[in-house]
C-alpha cells in the first residue's frame, strides 16, 4: 500500500463525490478549492467520472495550484461499444445505475492504497447513498446543494406536498400549507416533486431518496448566504437551522475563476443592459445537457410579444439561425 503524503498527518482526509453533468462538478471544485487553499495540510480526493475530470482538471490531473485537491475516476456506466441515440439524458441515466457501486469501490481503493480511511465525506446532494457510506466509516457527511435553498426545500417536504396536492391536478393549487411556499405556486417548485411513479423516473427516485436523506447529514452546504436570503423564508421549522452551512454564493468564490482576465464583452451587452429601466430585462439560458434546436428557439423567439420585457438569449449554437429570425426585433439582444 502506498504509504501517506509527507507533511499530512494521519485522518486528515476528505473524499468529494461529484455530479459529473451539467453544471455540478465545477462550483463543488471551485468551493473545494476555497477551503482546501485555507487548509493546505488536508488532502482532497475529487471523484467524479474521466470526462468531468478531463474538464475541469488539466488533462485530468492534478492542479499544481491546488496540490492537495487530487482528481478520481468513477465508471460512468457507459457499455463498451455504446452508440449514442441523440437522446441527450441516455448518459444521465446511464451513470445513475451505477453511481452507488462505482463510488463505493472507487472509494475502497483509494483507502486501500492509502492504508487507511478518510476522515469525511463531502458529495453533491443528490447522493443520498452518502449518508451510507459515511455511517459504515462513522465520519461527517457534508451533502452540498449548488442550486438555490428554496429548491431543496421542496425536495425535503415531498412526501408532504405529494400527500396534500396529489400527483395528478395540482395546478392551480396553493402551497399555502407550508410556511416557507406560502408565495409559491405547485409550478414554481421542481416537477420531479410530482412524478406519479417515482421508481419509473430515475432523477425523480434519486432526489426523492435525497430529500429523506438530508436532514440526516452532519451539515447540509447551500448556495445562499443570510444577508441575500432571509433564513426565516427557507428554513423548514421541523429541521434544525444549525445544520445549514451558508456556503454561497458560489460564483462570488475567490478561486482561479476570478484571477482569470473577464470574457470580452463582444456584444456590448454590459452597456445595453445599464441603458435599461429597472425589472425591464428578462435573460433566457440553456445549460449544457440539453439546449433547445434552433427551430423550437426560433418559436419561443416568435411568442415575444410588444409589452413583454427585452429578452436577453445566450445560447451557443444556433445563433446565426436565431438572430437571422428575430433580427427586425428591437427586443432582443443574443450573444453566443
Amino acid at each position: 500500500m502506498a504509504k501517506l503524503d509527507a507533511g499530512v498527518q494521519p485522518g486528515r482526509y476528505v473524499a468529494v463525490f461529484a455530479f459529473p453533468f451539467a453544471t455540478h462538478a465545477a462550483p463543488l471544485l471551485d468551493l473545494i478549492r476555497g477551503i482546501a487553499t485555507s487548509s493546505p495540510s488536508t488532502e482532497f480526493f475529487f471523484f467524479s467520472t474521466d470526462k468531468s475530470n478531463m474538464a475541469n482538471f488539466p488533462d485530468g490531473a492534478r492542479d499544481p495550484r491546488f496540490p492537495n485537491i487530487k482528481p478520481r475516476n468513477v465508471h460512468d456506466g457507459v457499455p463498451d461499444g455504446f452508440v449514442p441515440t441523440g437522446n441527450p439524458l441516455a448518459f444521465v441515466h446511464m451513470f445513475l445505475k451505477v453511481m452507488t457501486g462505482s463510488f463505493r469501490r472507487a472509494l475502497v481503493k483509494l483507502e486501500e492504497e492509502m492504508g487507511c480511511k478518510i476522515s469525511c465525506l463531502v458529495t453533491d446532494a443528490f447522493y443520498w447513498f452518502g449518508e451510507e457510506i459515511a455511517g459504515e466509516r462513522n465520519v461527517p457527511w457534508v451533502p452540498v446543494w449548488i442550486a438555490g435553498p428554496k429548491s431543496i426545500l421542496s425536495h425535503i417536504l415531498t412526501d408532504r406536498i405529494r400527500e396534500t396536492l396529489g400527483t395528478e391536478g395540482y395546478q392551480g393549487k396553493s402551497l399555502d400549507f407550508i410556511h416557507e411556499f406560502q408565495s409559491l405556486r405547485p409550478a414554481d417548485i421542481p416537477s420531479e416533486v410530482f412524478v406519479p411513479d417515482l421508481s419509473a423516473d430515475p432523477f425523480a427516485e434519486m432526489v426523492h431518496r435525497m430529500g429523506h436523506a438530508l436532514p440526516r447529514s452532519t451539515a447540509l452546504a447551500t448556495n445562499y448566504y443570510p444577508s441575500l436570503v432571509a433564513p426565516s423564508t427557507i428554513l423548514p421549522s421541523s429541521l434544525a437551522p444549525s445544520k445549514y452551512l451558508p456556503a454561497g454564493p458560489f460564483f462570488l468564490l475567490p478561486t482561479v475563476a476570478s484571477t482569470q482576465a473577464p470574457s470580452a464583452d463582444d456584444h456590448s451587452c454590459l452597456p445595453f443592459l445599464d441603458g435599461q429601466p429597472t425589472s425591464s430585462v428578462a435573460f433566457i439560458s440553456f445549460g449544457s445537457v440539453i439546449t433547445p434546436p434552433p427551430h423550437e428557439l426560433a418559436a419561443l423567439a416568435g411568442h415575444v410579444s410588444p409589452d413583454d420585457p427585452v429578452v436577453y438569449f445566450r445560447i451557443t449554437a444556433a445563433f446565426t439561425y436565431i438572430s437571422r429570425k428575430v433580427s427586425t426585433s428591437r427586443k432582443w439582444l443574443l450573444s453566443t
